[in-house]
């Protein structure tokens, strides 16, 4: 091999050495689907929901996933409540979301450690730190946790509802899981 093609092949080879070494992998939370579940009845029959619009706000291109999550956000109005049910949406709508001090709702990730994460929130205009667990599929996090409606003062507001509601049987519940799905790309825009 020729001098020149000896020394082209080396420029090849430690530019193509020194652009992976210098890579960098870009990891952006792009979309957030929160679902809960509620229980009436003695029996605790549940009430699933979901949100239609969640308002996102997330750091974008961070090399760790950690990173990405930590500081991410979310709003999210009561209003737009889903509770797979028109006529369960609109009891919720009239005799809770109706009764509480603000329809408005936050989140935002304070600590991720390496199987739970600190998420405060936001809801009635109290707020309250709760850890909550997490697994990590695939472009995926998966969070999982509790929230107690009497940390929130939601008791005056659920009274209203299973009162007013008669498939509720005057009783709630205050314990309700949710789940939150976080999707992220490893691309850097």
């Amino acid at each position: 091999m020729s001098l020149i093609k000896k020394s082209l092949v080396a420029i090849f080879c430690f530019s193509f050495l020194s652009m992976a070494l210098n890579a960098k992998e870009c990891i952006s939370i792009n979309e957030l689907k929160i679902k809960w579940t509620s229980y009436k009845t003695l029996e605790k029959v549940a009430v699933n929901g979901s949100f239609d619009k969640v308002e996102l706000i997330s750091t974008k291109n961070k090399s760790t996933l950690q990173e990405a999550l930590l500081n991410t956000k979310a709003k999210i109005n009561l209003k737009n409540i889903d509770a797979y049910s028109n006529q369960k949406t609109d009891n919720i709508l009239k005799y809770f979301v109706k009764n509480l001090k603000s329809s408005k709702v936050e989140a935002k990730i304070l600590k991720v450690n390496k199987k739970t994460m600190d998420i405060e929130f936001t809801l009635n205009e109290k707020s309250k730190v709760i850890p909550m667990k997490y697994k990590i599929a695939e472009n995926k996090v998966i969070i999982k946790g509790v929230i107690d409606a009497q940390d929130f003062d939601l008791v005056p507001a659920l009274k209203i509802l299973n009162k007013e509601v008669s498939g509720h049987q005057n009783k709630g519940w205050f314990d309700i899981p949710i789940k939150l799905d976080l999707f992220y790309t490893k691309t850097c825009n």
